[in-house]
């Protein structure tokens, strides 16, 4: 058993392997399943082109076993996902392109079409897209995502990096899901009439009360509405 005080390196999976049989590469956000596998989110190919985007399917020796999206399934861009298996879903949200967030960002990609601005919503456990959202200029580059901690509640929330927005998601009643934008803070004595930010991470309180935003230069507590 690894000394907890003197941890060590287990195992590397190597990019080669990953690409070899799922051709998937540059890993983001991992989560552990129920069935002791590991679900990773992968933002594209070896030449980092979106297009090679997709979820890897690690066992609990990590080893590669396969690609858990089906085939004909990969999401438009891929980044952080969140999946409330009472409601049988998973969504995952969009960076970017691999070969245009790895340089400098340039604004002239969002337009050329680099970067999305989508949510998917699979089938869980299946890993099958059953509907994409399109969160237009409200939701460009919608990056972290949360479900409510309370799992009978089919709603949560996404940062929208580029568009400074919250954006709250929710469950309709013939199972498909559906967006609002949460207008941002209005404030005085500032340069513009109202408060964005550069959402690059945040926190649900475990009451399901309140979000704890990481903005580009500050964190600001907000309350939540549902």
């Amino acid at each position: 058993m690894t000394d907890p005080k003197a941890p060590s390196l287990y195992k590397v999976v190597e990019p080669k392997e990953i690409s070899e049989k799922t051709g998937l590469a540059f890993p983001h956000t991992s989560h552990c399943l129920a069935s002791d596998d590991m679900l990773v989110s992968c933002l594209g190919d070896k030449e980092g082109n979106a297009k090679g985007n997709g979820f890897l399917l690690l066992d609990s020796d990590f080893n590669v076993k396969s690609r858990w999206d089906k085939p004909g399934h990969a999401p438009k861009f891929g980044y952080d996902f969140w999946y409330q298996p009472r409601f049988k879903t998973m969504i995952s949200t969009s960076w970017g392109a691999p070969k245009a967030f790895s340089k400098v960002f340039n604004l002239q990609h969002v337009a050329d079409g680099l970067y999305g601005s989508h949510l998917h919503i699979y089938k869980w456990p299946e890993g099958e897209m059953k509907q994409i959202i399109d969160l237009g200029n409200t939701g460009l580059l919608p990056l972290e995502i949360r479900f409510l901690h309370d799992p009978s509640k089919d709603t949560g929330y996404v940062g929208s990096a580029l568009s400074s927005n919250m954006i709250r998601f929710f469950r309709n009643s013939d199972d498909t899901w559906s967006h609002e934008a949460i207008e941002p803070l209005k404030v005085e004595n500032w340069i513009l009439p109202e408060m964005p930010g550069l959402i690059t991470d945040f926190l649900i309180s475990l009451d399901d009360r309140f979000f704890l935003l990481c903005e580009l230069a500050s964190w600001r507590h907000s309350s939540v509405q549902h």
